[in-house]
């Protein structure tokens, strides 16, 4: 599998390969070197013009897949395949998840909260993968396209990309005890793996969730607020229920 790693390799990065240690730029294979801490993926000659996971053999035969970068915009699609293929802990998709998903506005201390949900971490964290994915990618966009009707965004999101996103139910709204379970105090949030202060001077009421089941495992989340990290979609709680 593919080592764990910040810095991954650039598919068509091929200038320099000599502090990689290629000595033949025409090899046609990828070489996987370095420490889990500081690992190497060197391309050289046809997959140079590789993009995504692919299977490749070294210089001995032996087949191993390498994820191959072209550009930028690709690096959240890679980061995200680490969370299945390194078997990451709770901490460290939390820490992973600031590449994953760039987009998205994490309250600090959500690692410890993955064990809320009602199945196992191990077990629920694909789908938790899937669903921030969407909301990294997708949510916002849909939300302006629905002119902003939580029905209208629900059916839009669910149709689109399989995920089930509501906003919190009149009744639950009307009931104070139950909406204050879903305020998040902050005074930074982490966006890409940076903090970002907070400005305003109240919870972030996290009124939206999706539902990994219909009835089990919330991510309660906020729209967008200018105040908090400058608009962006934030994401607040993991939990297996909230009070309704």
């Amino acid at each position: 599998g593919v080592l764990a790693h910040l810095d991954p390799f650039f598919g068509r990065q091929l200038a320099g390969l000599e502090q990689h240690r290629v000595r033949n730029a025409d090899l046609p294979d990828v070489v996987q070197q370095g420490s889990p801490a500081q690992p190497q993926v060197v391309a050289a000659g046809p997959l140079a013009d590789a993009v995504g996971a692919l299977e490749v053999r070294d210089g001995n035969g032996a087949a191993q897949e390498v994820h191959f970068i072209a550009s930028r915009a690709m690096l959240p699609t890679f980061y995200r395949s680490l969370f299945e293929l390194e078997d990451l802990s709770a901490e460290a998709y939390m820490s992973n998840a600031a590449h994953a998903f760039p987009a998205i506005a994490f309250a600090p201390g959500l690692s410890s909260q993955l064990s809320r949900f009602h199945t196992p971490y191990k077990d629920v964290r694909p789908a938790v993968t899937h669903h921030l994915a969407v909301l990294n990618d997708h949510f916002q966009e849909v939300y302006r396209q629905a002119a902003f009707i939580p029905v209208m965004t629900t059916k839009l999101l669910n149709s689109s990309y399989g995920v089930d996103a509501t906003r919190e139910s009149e009744q639950t709204r009307h009931n104070k005890k139950a909406m204050r379970e879903r305020d998040v105090s902050v005074t930074h949030v982490l966006v890409a793996g940076q903090k970002v202060t907070v400005t305003v001077d109240r919870p972030v009421r996290c009124e939206w969730h999706t539902k990994i089941t219909w009835n089990k495992g919330r991510i309660h989340f906020d729209p967008g607020d200018e105040q908090v990290a400058g608009g962006r979609l934030f994401v607040g709680i993991f939990h297996e229920h909230l009070t309704t």
